[in-house]
């Protein structure tokens, strides 16, 4: 991850994918449960895309 994909998440310009979670909660070493603990869910929304292999 970029340090400018980084601050986007920070600063709130962009949305991290469940990968992208689950990547930073490796590096981490946390459960990618405390990465959402202060997560206000009124505002979450999921979005279903189909799959495209990288």
């Amino acid at each position: 991850m970029t340090q400018a994909a980084m601050w986007r998440l920070e600063a709130g310009k962009a949305l991290p994918t469940l990968r992208t979670l689950a990547r930073l909660a490796i590096a981490l070493e946390v459960p990618i449960t405390e990465l959402l603990v202060d997560v206000d869910y009124q505002d979450v929304r999921l979005v279903n895309r189909p799959y495209e292999p990288r």
